[in-house]
């Protein structure tokens, strides 16, 4: 689905949780500014992904801001997100690694 890596990015950075309907979903814990004083090196805030593919159940939001996004209605939406995870489940059962641009890549 084109540019849903930037949408889900965006809703991550606004979000603590974010799910990909019969997928799983990207819960974002926030983390603090730190200072590492033996390399002098201050680290700015930041968020911690992890993924959970037992939180699958749809909540509307990905769908609803994937269709304001990109100008689409909402059924049609949730169609090509059905298609898309169809995919990504082949993919991953194939032994395949998924990518989602500025998250990360997930694999079996």
């Amino acid at each position: 689905m084109t540019n849903l890596d930037n949408v889900l990015f965006d809703l991550l950075v606004h979000h603590n949780c974010v799910v990909i309907p019969e997928f799983g979903g990207f819960i974002s814990k926030r983390l603090s500014s730190r200072i590492d004083y033996q390399k002098g090196i201050v680290y700015p805030p930041s968020k911690h992904l992890l993924f959970n593919r037992f939180l699958n159940v749809d909540d509307g939001l990905l769908i609803s801001s994937y269709a304001q996004a990109n100008h689409g209605d909402y059924d049609t939406v949730k169609i090509k997100l059905t298609d898309f995870v169809s995919e990504l489940d082949r993919r991953l059962s194939n032994g395949e690694e998924v990518s989602f641009k500025h998250i990360g890549t997930l694999k079996r």
